[in-house]
């Protein structure tokens, strides 16, 4: 199947990749349940590196299965989030509102113009989400904890990214649970910002 990409609808949904992880975590470990209860179905040739593992390599296969996926989940809850609040940022930048959060956006943008060289058409190639979400901080109390988690999520995107070749020091693990819970968390609390 190929994708056509439309910029205008949302690519990537939080809950859709959520719901996702779940069913694909859950039929894994009721294929791994069946294929350890019926070995006959380790014949069918999409087993049949399968076939000869010990009940270790067995394990570990799944194991790393999991692990991928988790990783993968992770990141693409990450990757929503972000395209989330860059198109928040840039709705209201498009709407001629003033309030303190449009004012900081709009100033943002002057910087990133300046800092960078670029057209106001290209300015969003090089908006840095840190410096969104730490507007975020400003504008609403209590956002202080879910924002420090998203920017460390973020930094995870970034080290999954481009290609895991430096130690990354994180300091908490993260988890397609714990992406899916700040991740809404935040964009839901930002929410409810007067002038949304």
């Amino acid at each position: 199947m190929s994708i056509k990409v439309n910029h205008k609808k949302e690519v990537l949904n939080i809950n859709l990749i959520w719901d996702w992880y779940r069913i694909t975590i859950e039929g894994i470990f009721n294929l791994k349940k069946e294929l350890k209860r019926n070995q006959t179905l380790l014949s069918d040739p999409k087993f049949t590196s399968l076939k000869y593992m010990t009940s270790e390599e067995f394990e570990n296969y799944f194991y790393n299965l999991i692990f991928q996926i988790e990783i993968l989940t992770t990141f693409n809850i990450i990757a929503a989030t972000e395209g989330k609040i860059k198109e928040d940022f840039n709705l209201k930048l498009k709407k001629s509102i003033s309030n303190n959060i449009t004012d900081q956006y709009k100033e943002l943008k002057r910087k990133i113009i300046n800092r960078y060289r670029c057209s106001e058409e290209n300015f969003m190639r090089y908006l840095n989400i840190d410096e969104v979400v730490d507007i975020w901080k400003t504008v609403q109390t209590g956002l202080v904890h879910d924002v420090g988690y998203v920017k460390g999520m973020f930094n995870f995107r970034n080290w999954v990214a481009h290609g895991r070749f430096w130690d990354p020091n994180f300091g908490r693990n993260y988890s397609p649970k714990d992406a899916h819970m700040y991740s809404t968390n935040l964009i839901t609390k930002f929410s409810h910002i007067d002038n949304w």
